[in-house]
């Protein structure tokens, strides 16, 4: 059996002068390449591993920021959070078809949910870097981690926004910014939500939709802002509160 190498040894150039030419100019063809040395357990080195990624996805269907993260942060935490994308009343929540990922942009926003509700005081105002932090950090995160504390969040706090506030039937219109607020809000206060009616629930929503932190003047200003994004999220923590 002839090995690959030999057989690009053994290869000879066409006899017919056009496909001379392209033999040719594919013999003589240059490829370069870059090789970027990483330490995947270094922060900085992540950081920047994500900026390049960014910044040379230019051709065909350009990736967004969570899919990059899919890339780069494989784990356990990257692991749990396609399996919580799967979770039956967060597919109904945002009216997802079977078996449609939606390009991660659902995971996303379970990735903001946590990190919002370990830490929204230290958002800065950059959102990609700061869902970057919180993935580099929780990577390889334990089970304990994984399934007593995070799965069981957000498994919670979806079921209490399904079933109460919207009564199990996904709502006509439902913004991303509002439902971020909604769950990190929802998210603070389980144990006590659980023992309210669906009704109050229900007034507390139309009290967050209608707080000043989510009218037209305030989004405008800018959705990221360091200021904006802890104000909505304090008010939505009040609102679902004691």
């Amino acid at each position: 059996m002839t090995s690959t190498k030999e057989f690009l040894e053994n290869l000879r150039p066409p006899s017919d002068p056009k496909l001379r030419h392209y033999y040719s100019r594919v013999e003589n063809l240059s490829i370069p390449i870059t090789v970027l040395r990483c330490e995947f357990s270094k922060k900085n080195h992540m950081e920047f591993l994500f900026t390049i990624f960014h910044r040379l996805n230019t051709g065909g269907m350009k990736l967004n920021n969570q899919e990059i993260r899919n890339c780069i942060y494989g784990g356990s935490f990257n692991s749990l959070l396609k399996h919580l994308d799967s979770n039956d009343d967060w597919r109904r929540l945002n009216k997802m078809s079977k078996g449609n990922s939606y390009r991660f942009a659902k995971q996303e926003i379970i990735l903001r949910l946590f990190a919002f509700h370990d830490g929204h005081k230290k958002y800065d105002g950059h959102l990609a870097k700061f869902l970057n932090s919180y993935m580099h950090e929780h990577r390889e995160a334990p089970e304990k981690f994984i399934a007593d504390k995070k799965k069981k969040l957000f498994e919670e706090t979806v079921q209490i926004v399904f079933e109460k506030i919207f009564s199990k039937k996904a709502p006509s219109k439902l913004s991303i910014t509002v439902l971020e607020s909604m769950l990190v809000g929802v998210s603070k206060s389980i144990p006590y939500l659980k023992e309210k009616t669906a009704t109050d629930l229900h007034k507390r929503f139309e009290q967050l939709t209608s707080n000043q932190e989510f009218s037209d003047d305030a989004l405008r200003e800018g959705l990221a802002k360091r200021h904006r994004v802890i104000a909505r999220l304090d008010a939505a923590i009040n609102i679902f509160s004691k």
